[in-house]
């Protein structure tokens, strides 16, 4: 950003939490936790791209979460009108500004937060063994 203004990104719930995790590069995904994982792999174990998952990957290409995926684009591409969403894909620069590195509004933020909270809880919870699963809900 050309000038730091004071912009409210986070109001401390679970949204804002994982958009922090997602711009900071620090969300749990295996290309992150490899290290650690039992599998000790950094491929994405929700498609089968044998792709490493990572924050790009997990928001924007993951076919496990393209139901989710297709209402967010929808509506942010809805909400910023054809010309600049065109300009956004055209320069790769999509996800920069969902994750609030562009120009991004706070609906922008919000809508993003909420998108990251349904694929992390899909992730998550369908990762669980199913006596665990139950817990969770």
């Amino acid at each position: 950003k050309e000038c730091p203004a004071s912009e409210q990104m986070y109001c401390g719930d679970y949204g804002s939490e994982l958009l922090f995790k997602a711009r900071t590069g620090s969300l749990q995904l295996n290309a992150r936790t490899h290290r650690w994982n039992e599998n000790r792999s950094k491929e994405c174990r929700k498609c089968d791209r044998r792709v490493d998952e990572t924050v790009e990957h997990f928001m924007m290409e993951c076919g496990y979460y393209s139901s989710e995926r297709t209402s967010f684009i929808e509506e942010i591409s809805r909400e910023m009108g054809e010309t600049r969403w065109g300009e956004l894909v055209a320069s790769g620069l999509l996800l920069p500004e969902v994750l609030g590195f562009g120009e991004g509004d706070r609906w922008l933020m919000e809508r993003t937060k909420k998108f990251l909270v349904e694929i992390w809880r899909k992730r998550s919870v369908e990762s669980l063994p199913a006596a665990s699963t139950a817990a969770v809900q």
